[in-house]
């Protein structure tokens, strides 16, 4: 026969310990999506003040994914 016993105060501490972990590559994403965005900005902008080009066609020119090209043109 097997004997369990539940702790729980160990399980809190489990559950926190999985919460903070998910928060914590949440952030990286978000951290790594906000730096992709910024070079996507830059490379835009330089774009448009060498070449001359409108905010859509500098955009278009880095390939902006979709998902940033609106938060991007906002900043142009």
């Amino acid at each position: 026969m097997i004997a369990l016993q539940w702790d729980e105060e160990e399980e809190k501490k489990v559950l926190q310990e999985e919460s903070w972990e998910e928060g914590k590559a949440e952030g990286k994403a978000e951290g790594k999506a906000e730096g992709e965005a910024t070079t996507w900005l830059e490379s835009a902008r330089n774009l448009m003040k060498n070449l001359k080009l409108t905010a859509q066609q500098a955009v278009d020119a880095v390939a902006v994914p979709k998902e940033y090209r609106t938060k991007v043109l906002e900043q142009l």
